[in-house]
């Protein structure tokens, strides 16, 4: 999602305004440093103490690396990068992160991301990989995940939901794009989770009325398919 345009708030020291920078970042709690041609970050520790949303979207980033000092941050986007590689060890320091967005990067599994066991939302669409590799969900990762609501894991090449099973607790699930072709290969999900919101246009499944009516059936919490709010006819 587009961020809104950063403004200064009126009880926020700016240095624009003639205030002390360092004031300024110690009380900031949204940063903008998307579109800015980054190919790395790095913050010093105490710099922005406060910053709890960070916009890194739209840049040349190759690593999920240097934020580790952001204690406070519950928010990251950073959709749109080169990332293909993540410091687990820095995601530890970030335990109250809630919302994820990873879209169009380069990474190749969820693996690295396991210290976020506190994410309510996890969106990692599109990753970039050489022809032949396959995404790995990671499962054992999202299985200790017991927050998460929302995942989107559209067009990863993805045949099952099978390693989605272990996930209890997804609400909204993006698995547009990928190469589910049958009932049998999203049953996994639909029989682990409370699912409210599914989305698998693009996938040889939702060309079949039939299996489109199997899955609303058998799963009686969801509300919305492909997009579609279900009505009672």
């Amino acid at each position: 999602p587009e961020p809104p345009m950063p403004r200064c708030s009126p009880f926020l020291s700016c240095p624009a305004h003639g205030r002390k920078p360092a004031k300024y970042l110690a009380r900031l709690t949204h940063l903008h440093l998307n579109g800015k041609g980054l190919t790395g970050i790095s913050i010093a520790p105490g710099t922005l103490a406060a910053v709890n949303t960070l916009y890194l979207y739209d840049n040349e980033i190759t690593s999920l690396d240097g934020l580790g000092s952001l204690a406070q941050l519950r928010h990251l986007y950073m959709q749109n990068n080169l990332i293909s590689s993540v410091n687990a060890g820095e995601l530890a320091a970030m335990s109250r992160l809630k919302k994820l967005y990873l879209n169009n990067n380069c990474l190749a599994s969820l693996a690295p991301l396991a210290p976020l066991v506190g994410l309510v939302e996890l969106h990692a669409n599109a990753q970039r990989l050489p022809p032949g590799q396959a995404f790995d969900i990671a499962p054992q990762v999202l299985e200790t995940m017991r927050s998460l609501r929302v995942l989107a894991l559209a067009n990863n090449g993805l045949h099952t939901t099978e390693g989605l099973a272990a996930c209890k607790s997804l609400e909204t699930v993006d698995l547009a794009k990928n190469g589910l072709d049958s009932l049998a290969a999203v049953a996994p999900l639909l029989n682990a989770s409370p699912l409210k919101e599914l989305d698998l246009r693009g996938n040889q499944i939702s060309d079949s009325r039939q299996h489109l009516d199997a899955i609303i059936v058998s799963c009686p919490t969801i509300t919305v398919v492909n997009g579609r709010e279900l009505t009672q006819s």
